[in-house]
């Protein structure tokens, strides 16, 4: 039996200002060719199916286009759950009607998990994105403070109920580690936030299962001994410009789960550049397939070059922003607009500007006057 483990489409993102609708149209085509040539039996969806609760219509007309090829024209099952960007009502609309055709979709968690059966004798147990009070409520245990709390007791109720002359599959969307070796293990991006690593699970209360495919990392990753992140199908911010994309493939006989992956050719991909104005600006470059990617411009020089973005706009037509670094700071960290600068002080990004613009620091006077308009504008670092 061959599984696709796929997850965080994300349908209906954007990077920066750009729609990713065309690239990921052309991530899904390239799925279902692939689920077709290796006759897949069922692909796995590990939540974050679109990028906001109320998706856009084009969003959605691309889901159902997939859908309807793979469920109903091909006849493969397609297995699914909600994950934190999506609306768990919303995405299970009509998965009652929908599960006769082989589209099953689980929206929120149920004290038995919901159970996919797939011929081969492969069970798939769905667990969706969860808050720790929606799992207290529904156990009522009001010992649940906790995801993990949550998730024990999750693992407790459905564990023993486990067919083991079956293959179990745990289909889930969150953090998920081994307690205790997160931060040195997990790979993060911009993408995904955690506060304080509360929000961590330890993944092998569900040991008990033969595989646990997981949502919600966009880097693909193991999470612990068989279970795996298959990782988002494409980048979707900078700091997952190094990251090499794919999809899970599971291949189960006699009980064994194999897995491997495999990667697919994005429409554009997302990549930093870097080099003297002169030489990115090079019309020359436009004979490069290549730049259409979506890039972000590390520029090397002595100071600001007008009109820069509209110049390398016409070399680079997807191009993301630009910095500007000095010499001697190749190796530092320049402020760019992939950054979440919403947790640094003013003061401080003021200076790494004028650093960055100018090549020096910011002498005590300049930084008086910056911190004296600040408080007469009620600006709070």
């Amino acid at each position: 039996m061959k599984l696709i483990h796929t997850s965080d489409w994300h349908i209906g993102r954007t990077l920066f200002d750009y729609s990713l609708l065309e690239d990921q149209a052309h991530f899904l085509k390239q799925l279902a060719d692939y689920a077709l040539e290796i006759k897949a039996d069922a692909i796995l969806v590990a939540g974050d199916i679109y990028n906001r609760a109320v998706p856009s219509a084009q969003a959605v007309e691309l889901l159902d286009g997939v859908l309807e090829r793979l469920v109903l024209r091909h006849g493969i099952p397609v297995i699914m759950i909600a994950g934190n960007h999506d609306s768990p009502q919303r995405l299970s609309f009509g998965s009652r009607l929908l599960k006769g055709a082989g589209l099953t979709i689980a929206g929120t968690p149920a004290a038995r998990l919901e159970r996919a059966e797939l011929p081969g004798g492969v069970d798939i147990h769905l667990l969706p994105y969860f808050y720790p009070a929606q799992v207290r409520l529904l156990l009522e245990d009001d010992g649940i403070s906790t995801f993990n709390d949550a998730f024990a007791a999750l693992m407790e109720r459905n564990l023993p109920l486990l067919d083991r002359s079956r293959t179990n599959i745990l289909m889930a969307h969150g953090f998920f580690s081994s307690l205790g070796r997160e931060r040195e293990d997990m790979v993060f991006s911009s993408s995904e936030l955690s506060i304080g690593m509360a929000d961590i699970m330890d993944i092998t209360l569900a040991s008990g299962f033969d595989y646990a495919a997981l949502g919600h990392l966009h880097a693909p990753q193991k999470a612990g001994e068989n279970a795996r992140y298959s990782g988002s199908p494409l980048k979707y911010s900078l700091s997952e410009s190094l990251h090499r994309k794919s999809v899970t493939l599971l291949e189960i006989e006699n009980g064994k789960v194999d897995i491997s992956t495999h990667a697919f050719e994005p429409l554009r991909d997302v990549r930093t550049i870097a080099g003297p104005f002169e030489e990115l600006a090079n019309p020359a470059n436009q004979m490069d397939s290549s730049c259409g990617d979506y890039v972000y411009a590390n520029i090397l020089g002595d100071g600001a070059i007008l009109f820069a973005m509209q110049k390398l706009r016409a070399v680079f037509p997807n191009i993301l922003g630009l910095s500007f670094i000095t010499p001697g700071q190749e190796n530092g960290q320049p402020v760019h607009l992939g950054e979440d600068l919403s947790q640094r002080p003013v003061e401080e990004l003021f200076g790494e500007f004028y650093r960055q613009i100018t090549g020096e620091e910011l002498s005590p006077g300049r930084a008086g006057l910056i911190e004296r308009l600040l408080k007469e504008s009620e600006v709070q670092p």
